[in-house]
C-alpha cells in the first residue's frame, strides 16, 4: 500500500487492487468538502497520490490526473484551494508519468519530458518564466516553496520561492551531469556524475564540508539538513546547525556503512 499525507492531517492511501481510501485525523470543515474527498475514494486504477499541505493529486493507470481539495479545521489559507483547482489544466494533465508536491503546489511530468504546474504561485504552482526550459525533464524534487527539475542532458532547472532553492543562479555553472537531487525543507543538494555535490537555497552551507563531498554515491536528507553516503561507507553531513551537531556528536560511529542509507 503507497501513502501520501498532507500536512492537516488527511491521508489518501493507494490499496492493491488500485482503489483509493481517504481519511482525515481532524473532521472535516464542511459537509462539502466531506463529500468531495468521499467522490474520490470511487476511483479505481490509482498508480501514485502526492500530497501538498492541504490538497492530493493522483495518477491513474491512463495517465490522467486528478486532484482534490482536503482542507482541515485549521486551515486559513483560502487560496490553498488553488492547489487542488487543477480544472483549467486537465486538458494537459494527460500521459503523466510522476507528479511532485511543494507545500501549496504539484509539479507533472508528462511522456515526453515537458512538466505541468499547477497551485499557489509563492509555493512553484507558477513555472511560466522558465516554461521553455521544462523540456527533456525526468526527475523533479521539491522543497517546501520551489521546485528542481533535472533534464535528460544533466543540467537543472529551478523554479518557485529563491530562497527555498527556486533560484539557482549562483551554483548554475556548477549544476551540470547531475544524476540525483534531494530536498530539505528549505533547499537542495545535487550529486554530479563525478560525484560531487552542489547544494543551494537556505540552511545549507557546504564550505566547510565542500572538500569532503567527493565520490558521494547518494544523499539523504531531512527537514533540515543533509546526509552524504560516500563509496567509502563513510557520511557528510550539513545543513541546520542544530541537527548539524546532532550528527558530530556521533560522527565517529558514521564509518562502514556500506548501503545503510540506499
Amino acid at each position: 500500500m503507497s501513502v501520501a499525507a498532507a500536512r492537516n492531517g488527511a491521508f489518501a492511501a493507494i490499496r492493491g487492487d488500485g482503489s483509493l481510501e481517504t481519511k482525515r485525523l481532524a473532521p472535516m470543515d464542511s459537509p462539502t468538502d466531506g463529500d468531495a474527498a468521499t467522490a474520490f475514494r470511487s476511483l479505481r486504477n490509482v498508480q501514485r497520490v502526492q500530497a501538498t499541505e492541504s490538497a492530493f493529486a493522483a495518477i491513474l493507470g491512463d495517465g490522467s490526473v486528478v486532484a482534490w481539495y482536503a482542507p482541515g479545521p485549521e486551515d486559513t489559507y483560502a487560496d490553498d484551494r488553488a492547489a487542488g483547482n487543477y480544472t483549467q489544466l486537465k486538458e494537459q494533465l494527460q500521459d503523466v508519468h510522476h507528479v511532485q508536491a511543494s507545500l501549496r503546489a504539484f509539479a507533472a511530468i508528462k511522456g515526453d519530458g515537458s512538466v505541468v504546474t499547477w497551485g499557489h504561485p509563492t509555493f512553484g504552482g507558477d513555472s511560466r518564466k522558465v516554461e521553455k526550459q521544462l523540456t527533456d525533464v525526468c526527475q523533479i524534487q521539491a522543497t517546501a516553496s520551489a521546485f528542481a527539475a533535472i533534464r535528460k542532458d544533466g543540467s537543472v532547472v529551478t523554479w518557485g520561492n529563491p530562497e527555498d532553492g527556486g533560484d539557482s543562479r549562483k551554483v548554475k555553472r556548477r549544476l551540470v551531469e547531475v544524476q540525483q537531487i534531494q530536498a530539505t525543507f528549505q533547499a537542495f543538494a545535487a550529486i554530479r556524475k563525478n560525484g560531487t555535490v552542489v547544494s543551494w537555497g537556505d540552511l545549507c552551507d557546504d564550505s566547510k564540508v565542500r572538500s569532503q563531498l567527493t565520490h558521494v554515491r547518494q544523499i539523504q536528507a531531512s527537514s533540515e539538513a543533509f546526509a552524504a553516503l560516500k563509496e567509502d561507507g563513510s557520511v557528510v553531513t550539513w545543513g541546520g546547525e542544530g541537527e548539524a551537531r546532532i550528527c558530530k556528536a556521533v560522527k565517529e560511529q558514521l564509518k562502514d556503512l556500506g548501503s545503510a542509507l540506499l
